[in-house]
């Protein structure tokens, strides 16, 4: 699936950083693969599947809501809590 238009298709992702003290760093990102255009960042030590949620909750109510939902490697207990959540929300957003 690609993104044909803005709004089409969102992607989260996470970066990973250190700080000088050597603690490791998660950010997670939301952005729109058609037009690149960052919709969310935070920054963590660590991120469940409500962290993701409230991301997710706050950009929605912000833009509307979005056709697809990738990511590409987070962990597969948010993925698949995410998809549940997102079957149930009456937005019409499929996750994959």
């Amino acid at each position: 699936m690609q993104a044909e238009f803005p709004g089409h298709v969102w992607i989260y992702d996470y970066i990973f950083d250190q700080t000088l003290e050597g603690s490791t760093l998660k950010i997670l990102t939301l952005t729109d693969e058609f037009t690149c255009q960052s919709l969310a960042q935070r920054v963590a030590e660590s991120f469940t599947s409500v962290d993701v949620k409230d991301v997710l909750y706050e950009v929605i109510a912000q833009r509307g809501a979005t056709g697809f939902i990738r990511s590409d490697n987070g962990p597969e207990f948010i993925a698949r809590d995410l998809g549940i959540w997102l079957a149930f929300q009456d937005i019409g957003i499929r996750f994959f």
